[in-house]
């Protein structure tokens, strides 16, 4: 068992009973591997959930762009499960390619569709990763993958931060300001938290809108890991079985906001070109 985080006093490492994440797009230029790498060597989870778009298939096409960062991302999952963790993936349409092994178990991994998880309080919350309920995606699956493909070749790889304010507000990642200028994120939302209600649970963990949202819909608790293309944020399940948002550019510089000591990050010396 993990210990509890508001125990860890003298750790250097962050605690949680769950982890929520979702949108890396690993295979993306956009994906900020050297975030999620640190997030991952610095946190830990009795279970993590994989909600969908961890890989970008589409941006890989027949183009393969994996780098040594990436496999010591797969690695750092591997030492997880091997320490205890319980890891669940859920593919989403990025690495759709991953649903023909719904169903899968492979000691303490798995891949699901979408599953159940119930909080240390009782609580039951829908875990999946959202684009079934994305009108756009699904009616036009064939656009979105070359779109996605073509904007992989033409699009300038910058740093979020520094495109202009008027493009992406401060604190806004680029997937984010495009999901909700595109105007069907509201749509998508609501789709989830009616599922989540239809089957009588309390509430739904998603991915896919990049868009990290922690609030009510209604009477259901909607809450959205975000991504890793510019937002670095997760959910996660604290040892009092409380549900909340972790945004990891401000808890990796501030630990104090989670009364615990960080760390000094580094790559192993081999890797520490490889990762971008």
């Amino acid at each position: 068992m993990v210990e509890n985080a508001s125990m860890t006093g003298t750790s250097s490492r962050f605690s949680h009973r769950s982890l929520f994440i979702s949108d890396v797009h690993l295979g993306s230029r956009f994906s900020d591997v050297r975030s999620f790498a640190d997030f991952l060597d610095r946190n830990d989870a009795e279970t993590i959930y994989l909600v969908g778009d961890i890989f970008d298939l589409w941006s890989l096409g027949k183009r393969v762009r994996w780098t040594e960062g990436h496999g010591y991302i797969l690695s750092l999952l591997c030492q997880k499960m091997q320490g205890g963790a319980r890891i669940v993936l859920l593919p989403g349409n990025h690495d759709d390619n991953l649903r023909p092994y719904l169903g899968l178990t492979l000691g303490r991994f798995e891949i699901m569709h979408d599953t159940v998880h119930e909080t240390l309080t009782g609580a039951r919350y829908l875990v999946v990763h959202g684009d079934e309920h994305d009108e756009v995606v699904m009616r036009l699956a064939k656009l979105s993958r070359v779109a996605c493909r073509w904007k992989e070749r033409l699009m300038p790889k910058a740093r979020f931060s520094r495109l202009p304010k008027a493009v992406v507000p401060p604190g806004e990642g680029l997937w984010e300001t495009l999901k909700r200028r595109a105007g069907n994120t509201n749509d998508i939302e609501a789709g989830l938290a009616n599922e989540a209600a239809r089957r009588g649970l309390d509430g739904v963990i998603s991915g896919h809108t990049h868009t990290p949202a922690d609030r009510r819909i209604a009477s259901v608790h909607y809450l959205n890991c975000g991504d890793w293309m510019g937002s670095s944020t997760a959910v996660s399940e604290n040892w009092s079985g409380e549900l909340s948002l972790l945004h990891w550019h401000v808890l990796a510089h501030n630990p104090a906001a989670a009364r615990l000591p960080a760390k000094e990050f580094s790559l192993p010396p081999q890797l520490a070109g490889a990762v971008s």
